[in-house]
């Protein structure tokens, strides 16, 4: 019963590079998945602490807000491909919602404001943060359904009246 004496250290070697292989791959998936979270949370991130608001200051923001708001919604009846303008509004709304949060803190509560104008500017964040999160569930039947649905009777048409 002879051994070759070069299995053992060559099977050491082996299992050292291929440990080394596995640790190098290991952290590097680590690293991608803590630069893909901090990147993430650097996009929803709202910015730093800016001054409070006064009750008027915050109702045009909100108003202003909810204009822009509004004319996005509208952009999907407009749009060239309807597909395209439901996966856009996605990313779009990510940021919109920050804003809104944004917007939230620098009026909660509003400078010197009588209470009831405080519950009213709270209700209209409410209110308006619950139109983004129903127009997000319109948004993704758009994209997946409708929109393409739409998109192809567009071109339909255009080559039946070509």
């Amino acid at each position: 019963m002879t051994d070759d004496p070069r299995t053992p250290a060559s099977g050491r070697f082996f299992r050292r590079l291929f440990l080394g292989i596995h640790a190098a791959l290991a952290a590097t998936f680590c690293l991608l998945l803590i630069t893909g979270i901090w990147n993430g949370l650097e996009e929803i991130r709202p910015p730093r602490a800016q001054p409070r608001l006064t009750a008027s200051a915050c109702a045009e923001e909100l108003s202003a807000l909810h204009q822009e708001f509004q004319s996005r919604l509208t952009g999907f009846a407009t749009a060239r491909s309807s597909a395209e303008e439901g996966r856009a509004y996605a990313s779009w709304v990510v940021q919109f919602r920050a804003r809104i949060a944004a917007a939230r803190r620098r009026c909660s509560p509003p400078l010197e404001s009588p209470q009831a104008k405080v519950e009213a500017i709270d209700e209209a964040f409410r209110a308006l943060l619950r139109s983004v999160d129903l127009s997000e569930v319109q948004a993704t039947h758009w994209a997946r359904h409708l929109g393409p649905s739409l998109d192809r009777a567009a071109a339909a048409i255009e080559t039946a009246s070509e």
